[in-house]
């Protein structure tokens, strides 16, 4: 817990240095102010006693008792206006970083539970919990300071006094020290009940679930397995806290024994006219601010074990594997002229699973060539595509662009070859024109690319104002259909302008006939870029100039839709099969026109 106390100060000290420094030394000020005020209360009681109500001195005494109380009183008042700033300054410096950061992050971290979690900690406002917890040092601090005051009052007396109050704090602090990683072991360690019962959160919460669930009536049904883990969940948590409570009950102990000792060692010092009025009187008052001194550490040691665990995600996001910005220079490899993607032998299999999903996969794609990559579920068709947009490497072979290994180009070189609409593509909270010139912000303010990009795509965007919100972020926002968002992330790759597109079945949720024209219309559209097209529907797949089957981890047969039909193998099983569920959907609507010749 120590080492992520300090690195929540490198990262104060880094982006918020001024303010931090003026939140510690107000909060040590007003710390010395407890002792200082009994003190002062000291002398003030003596000073009464040797010369009544009429010394000069006891006047300037209460004077300075008043102004610690005042100082105390207004680092108390001010600590918000503090800790509001650094919060500020740590948004505007901190936050500015780890979005940079987020950005480097390695696709397959997204993809990894453990990384899961460490990215949604960081992503909200982590510098609030920064500052709650360098606010919660800083008090136990003051803490410290004041049971510094207070051991030297207890000096003037006796050191023993002084040495006892050490022993007994450096216990008190074991046993806090101890109910410390009991708690914050159970606030570190998610169990599987706890990440159940966050999904069932999300889905009592998010749109599209919520949706689902009124119309089966299942939000009771739900509501119940969230109430069910987390009765386990909160049984788990109160039975650590009960067994950390015995470390609490420890330390108190040890500061009862303290104050018992304290007192019969004044009473008898008191009696035997060896200390005066105003020392009884100040030592007697320093027990009530040890107390509440005590009580306030316990609390706050409960506090930061739990804040403190901020700061270990935040180095484990740092751990988080990033992307290579800087590609690695080589010669050009040898490769047949034209040629935009070649897969060479490649095998992979997901981090943290032996499965391989390619095995021995090889294939080329010339330039301006429209190759159909079909399969059934689970084959590996999107793994190549996310092999080719380099969220993943291959664990063996290579895969060349443009003739020069994948890894030899930096991302923003890679997206210059490639842009890709995938079936989970973004729907951006934002407005039309941003929405689509995210694929080449370039051209941001370039209505004229933008509106040919959306009407090449569909006709009807050419009447939308390009400054219209979409999505339910703004007030005036205007949420589309499932149709529209995908015609609007196929304008977006459009104008990336690359020299290859990936289509990862970006029109699942249109019908046939729509999806049937939209390849239609892509074939027409990119006659100089080539198209690696993902398909269930094999209607579509007809369109382009070869079709690559994936069976088994590789390319189990390769040609274009006749030839692939008169070799009678499983592209022709596939074929049959879906003609006939096509031909028996035309028989119900008399629809001819979506007959699979």
């Amino acid at each position: 817990m120590f080492s992520y106390i300090v690195t929540g100060m490198r990262v104060m000290w880094t982006h918020a240095r001024s303010m931090f420094m003026a939140r510690v030394l107000s909060a040590m000020l007003a710390a010395l102010m407890a002792p200082l005020s009994l003190f002062f209360l000291q002398l003030a009681v003596d000073e009464i006693m040797r010369n009544g109500g009429r010394s000069g001195l006891l006047w300037i005494l209460l004077l300075f008792i008043i102004l610690c109380q005042m100082v105390s009183l207004f680092s108390g008042t001010t600590a918000g206006y503090w800790n509001g700033r650094l919060k500020r300054m740590l948004e505007r410096g901190w936050g500015k970083e780890l979005l940079e950061d987020f950005g480097k992050i390695e696709y397959a971290a997204y993809e990894d539970a453990h990384a899961q979690d460490v990215l949604a900690k960081m992503r909200k406002t982590p510098w609030n919990g920064v500052v709650s917890l360098w606010d919660t040092v800083i008090q136990i601090g003051t803490v410290i300071v004041m049971l510094i005051g207070d051991m030297l009052l207890f000096a003037q007396v006796s050191w023993a006094l002084s040495l006892l109050l050490t022993v007994f704090m450096l216990c008190a602090g074991f046993f806090q020290t101890r109910c410390m990683k009991v708690m914050n072991d159970m606030f570190a360690d998610r169990t599987a009940d706890e990440r159940e019962m966050e999904y069932y959160e999300e889905l009592l919460s998010e749109k599209q679930s919520v949706l689902e669930l009124k119309v089966f009536s299942a939000i009771d049904y739900i509501r119940a397995l969230w109430h069910k883990t987390n009765e386990i969940v909160l049984r788990m948590r109160v039975h650590t806290t009960f067994f950390a409570l015995k470390y609490n009950i420890y330390s108190s102990i040890a500061i009862v024994i303290w104050i018992l000792i304290l007192l019969w060692t004044l009473v008898d010092r008191a009696g035997a006219g060896t200390i005066t009025l105003g020392e009884f009187t100040a030592l007697i008052g320093s027990v009530g601010t040890l107390l509440g001194a005590v009580e306030r550490a316990s609390y706050l040691c409960s506090v930061i074990a739990r804040r403190s665990l901020l700061m270990r995600y935040y180095e484990e996001f740092q751990a988080l594997p990033r992307v290579d910005e800087v590609g690695h220079e080589e010669p050009k490899t040898s490769v047949e002229d034209g040629m935009v993607v070649e897969f060479q032998h490649v095998f992979f299999h997901y981090p943290g699973s032996e499965k391989e999903v390619l095995r021995d996969c090889s294939f080329r794609i010339r330039k301006g060539e429209k190759v159909a990559l079909v399969g059934e579920n689970g084959a590996g068709k999107s793994t190549i595509v996310k092999l080719l947009c380099g969220l993943y490497s291959p664990v063996q072979g290579e895969i060349l662009l443009m003739g020069k290994r994948a890894d030899a180009y930096t991302p923003e070189e890679r997206r210059c070859i490639m842009s890709v609409v995938f079936q989970d593509f973004g729907k951006y909270q934002m407005q039309l024109r941003e929405n689509v010139a995210i694929g080449n912000l370039e051209k941001l303010r370039d209505e004229e690319a933008i509106r040919r990009a959306l009407t090449a795509v569909d006709p009807t965007f050419d009447t939308w104002e390009l400054d219209r919100n979409l999505g339910k972020l703004a007030q005036d926002g205007v949420d589309l259909s499932g149709g529209e968002w995908q015609k609007v992330a196929i304008a977006r790759a459009l104008l990336a302008d690359s020299q290859m597109i990936l289509l990862d079945e970006p029109t699942a949720s249109l019908d046939p006939m729509a999806e049937s024209e939209m390849y239609h219309t892509f074939v027409t559209l990119l006659r100089r870029q080539s198209c690696l097209m993902i398909s269930h529907r094999l209607a579509s797949a007809r369109m382009t100039d070869r079709i690559l089957l994936l069976q088994n981890g590789g390319i189990a047969e390769e040609g274009s839709h006749d030839q692939l039909l008169a070799c009678q193998g499983a592209y022709a099983a596939m074929w049959q099969a879906q003609s006939q569920w096509y031909q028996e959907e035309v028989d119900e609507r008399g629809d001819e026109n979506i007959v699979m010749e």
